[in-house]
């Protein structure tokens, strides 16, 4: 008789492990090793940039929308956050993201079927001393 109740337990056993897989680690959000392209930039220094980069990739990891999503790589575009500063009369930043969607992480490869996303991000602060917050995305 027990030896059928560890037959019966092990199925059972396996398919908990199985679940919390999915749970834990396919279905939030994966934001390691970010490749982050700084270019040139000459409107702000290359920390300022860093900094909003590292204030996208918190937002990334804690943001219930991105889950299943791995992001890939950040972009700073010079020109978009220039035109954006002087629209708004302070100081943003603008940077693009790539992330990609796949059930597994090692399905979110580059030479990976799955689709790519880009969207444009924009950052601001009143003043140099205040930390970049996002403003709004597209």
């Amino acid at each position: 008789m027990k030896k059928k109740i560890k037959i019966l337990l092990i199925p059972f056993f396996m398919f908990l492990a199985i679940c919390v897989y999915f749970e834990i680690y396919c279905i939030r959000s994966h934001a390691r090793n970010v490749e982050l392209d700084y270019g040139k930039p000459q409107l702000y220094t290359f920390e300022e940039v860093k900094a909003a980069g590292n204030v996208l990739i918190e937002d990334f990891k804690s943001n219930d929308i991105f889950r299943g999503y791995k992001l890939k790589r950040l972009y700073y575009d010079e020109e978009d956050s220039k035109e954006t500063s002087c629209d708004y009369r302070k100081e943003m930043i603008v940077i693009r993201s790539c992330y990609k969607v796949g059930l597994f992480p090692s399905d979110v490869t580059d030479d990976s079927p799955f689709e790519n996303k880009d969207q444009y991000w924009i950052l601001g602060r009143e003043s140099s001393d205040d930390p970049w917050v996002i403003e709004d995305y597209y």
